[in-house]
């Protein structure tokens, strides 16, 4: 009678451990870089972490695959001054630029080194982008 009720609590125990590890992959994977900087809302992020200390505005994401968000200075090929907003997750990421007359610019971003990284906008101009303190 022992060992049955033994292996009855063991094969309960199996049947739940198979259908949580099916249901987890099941699960479809997270999204987290939007198509645009205006897309990503706190609202619409379930993990939102702020910290002054350093250098990006907030980060959002689960442990280990964080999505962050800088406020950058930008120059163009020109040297004209630039500001912006961008969201980078890994390497990449995307955002976008206002110049003095207030135009927008969309961007993709690449890290070239701390704090800086390459912006390229939709026709191709390249700009040089800098972390904000």
């Amino acid at each position: 009678m022992k060992k049955t009720i033994q292996f009855l609590v063991g094969l309960i125990a199996a049947l739940l451990l198979f259908n949580t590890c099916r249901t987890k992959e099941l699960a479809q994977p997270q999204q987290l870089l939007p198509e645009s900087a205006e897309a990503l809302t706190i609202d619409s992020v379930t993990n939102h972490h702020e910290d002054a200390t350093y250098h990006y505005e907030y980060r959002t994401g689960t442990s280990g695959d964080y999505q962050y968000n800088y406020d950058v200075i930008a120059t163009d090929s020109d040297r004209n001054k630039l500001e912006g907003n961008i969201n980078v997750e890994g390497k990449y990421g995307s955002g976008k630029l206002i110049d003095l007359k207030g135009n927008e610019i969309n961007i993709t971003t690449e890290w070239i080194g701390n704090r800086k990284l390459i912006g390229i906008d939709e026709d191709g101009n390249k700009y040089e982008l800098r972390v904000k303190k």
